[in-house]
Formats: C-alpha cells, structure tokens, sequence
C-alpha cells in the first residue's frame, strides 16, 4: 500500500507552489470612481492608486439565528452585514490623496470651505475677526446667526464616489471587487513625529451599500492598472524585469483560468429565485366548534 502512494520521486509534484502559487499581501491597489453625475473631471487620476499602503477587503457576517425543534437543530438565515474596510494610502508632497479626500470633506459639509468668517448678514459679518469670537453670547435663533456656515450641505447627489475599485494582483493578472456608494466613515490624516523617519500615512474606514465581483474573477490587468506598478528609476520598469524572471508556462493551473469564467458565473447574473408570498388570512377559530371537539386517546385535536 505504501509504494502505491509514494510510486516516485514526482508524486507529490501536483502540490508544487509554483503549480499553485500563493498570493502575497503586497500585491494591490484601490482606485475611486466619481459620480458620473457630478461635473469633477480630473479629480481622480491613474497614478493615485499606487500610493496605496493597505486595504482591507470585505468582511461578510451572515444572520443565523439556532432554533431548537425537538433536539433537531435548525440554523436559519435571515440577513447579512457588510462591514466596513479600511484603507492606508502614503502621503505625498504633492498632496495627491489630500486634495481627494478634502474635496469628499468639502463636498459633504460647510465647515472646511471657510465661509465661517465672510458669511455677511445684512451687511455685517456673521463672525467678526476677533478674540470675542469664541466668548460671546450666543446668537442662536437670531437674525445675525450664520447658519449657514457650517453644517451638512444636502446635495442632490448624495454620493460623490460611485463607486471604489479593490484589485488582488498576481502576475499581470488579478482579481477585482467593486464597492457600491462608498461613503467615508473617518479620516485620519496622520500625525508629526520628528524622532521618526517613517512616511506619513492617511488612513480611511468605509462604509459601502454594496459589494460586487465579476464573472470572470482571474483578468489580465490593461496597461493602464499595469502602469500603476510601474518603477521609475534608471529607465527600467517593472515590466521590463517581468518579461526577463516570469518563466512560468501559460498551461500551470493558476494560468489557465485567466480570462475565463468561475464556473458558477450564471450564479452571478443570476435574477431572484423566488419573491414574498401574500399569504391567505387565517381563518379565526369558532369557540363552539373548539368546544365540542374530542380530545383524542393519542392527544387533543391543534
């Protein structure tokens, strides 16, 4: 029986990491898409995905709730949450993720546009340039009350990313998720530390409606996702040194599902399989028929 399991020396060939290669942590980027809706052109461009540090991917937590039916358990589901991710992305000096950020902070309230000292009710300054700012009484229900300077500012459009695009990277090829309506929960700006040599990191938690994959899971990234790991250096890219070390065939198992479809991909796109039934109403129960009803040798008529 042994020899039948270790008949040679490649038994154990079709384990080999490089027929199944594990995927690593540093492999990523995240990109935001802005609402088609909104007029915001060249808010977003493609080199501001590789200033992502880290991500963390969608958890799901399913709503089971365990009920007991004689000692027969019973798990049903109900529901399902999605909970938020969190993102960490280097600040630069030329303030690419500021500026993103800020715009999503301006877009949703009043308090970072600096009207709070030019706001003029009836020709006088809602909040005069001066220490009493802070100390006055309150003008609260007043005619002279800035009201308007802070505060959320409802928009038409509520959202102003469409959409945050979460990519898994392996060799030129990856995997993506797309979040639905990604709404911001905090951000983190980072702090100043002049004992420490590290690069300032801005760090985000989002909340989203909705999460979604493709039916193709495993794509060849396009140019532009590919040039978004590119090295600028002493003319070398990481493409460059790509074609040179990538020696493995296009037959190796984790190659040949490129491009191709998961194989539940109609599960996917698939439409609701079955909706809420309107049920009859219940017959109310007459007492005098419950009345005369005879209770059984096994048990009593339900």
């Amino acid at each position: 029986m042994a020899g039948f399991y270790f008949r040679d020396v490649h038994n154990a060939k079709h384990l080999n990491i490089g027929m199944f290669p594990p995927r690593l942590w540093f492999n990523g980027f995240v990109e935001f898409t802005i609402n088609p809706d909104l007029n915001m052109p060249g808010l977003i461009d493609n080199t501001l995905a590789g200033f992502t540090q880290t991500f963390s991917l969608p958890k799901i937590q399913f709503k089971n709730e365990v009920r007991n039916q004689y000692n027969i358990k019973r798990v049903a589901t109900f529901g399902v949450d999605l909970t938020p991710v969190t993102l960490t992305m280097y600040d630069t000096v030329t303030n690419d993720w500021y500026e993103l950020l800020m715009t999503y902070y301006s877009y949703m309230f009043m308090n970072p546009r600096q009207t709070s000292k030019i706001d003029t009710i009836g020709g006088t300054k809602g909040i005069p340039n001066s220490s009493t700012t802070w100390t006055r009484n309150s003008q609260y229900m007043s005619d002279t009350f800035p009201s308007n300077s802070s505060g959320l500012d409802v928009n038409d459009t509520i959202h102003l990313f469409d959409s945050c695009r979460m990519v898994v990277v392996n060799g030129g090829q990856g995997r993506a998720i797309t979040l639905q309506r990604p709404t911001i929960n905090q951000m983190n700006f980072g702090e100043v530390d002049y004992g420490s040599n590290d690069a300032n990191i801005f760090e985000l938690e989002l909340e989203y409606e909705n999460f979604v994959l493709d039916g193709v899971v495993e794509k060849v990234l396009d140019g532009i996702d590919l040039r978004k790991f590119d090295i600028i250096g002493a003319g070398a890219t990481t493409g460059d040194f790509l074609d040179e070390a990538h020696t493995q065939s296009q037959n190796d198992p984790f190659r040949t599902v490129t491009n191709k479809p998961m194989q539940t991909a109609d599960m996917i796109y698939a439409d609701r399989r079955s909706q809420p039934q309107v049920q009859p109403p219940e017959e109310k129960k007459d007492p005098d028929k419950q009345a005369n009803k005879q209770r059984g040798k096994i048990g009593r008529v339900i």
